[in-house]
């Protein structure tokens, strides 16, 4: 019983944690000021119209 009670108490610790990282890094998605396929893509996908990206 209290090998279950520990386990549980350390999944739900984990799924926690899980959760909050993928907030935090979605907040930072969000509020940077570059978009993120730009940045991967770098400055030769400027001079391409928005038809051929």
């Amino acid at each position: 019983m209290r090998l279950t009670a520990w386990l549980a108490s350390r999944l739900l610790r984990l799924l926690l944690v899980l959760l909050s990282v993928a907030a935090v890094s979605f907040g930072l998605m969000m509020l940077s000021p570059i978009d993120p396929v730009d940045a991967y893509l770098g400055p030769q996908m400027a001079q391409v119209s928005p038809e051929q990206r």
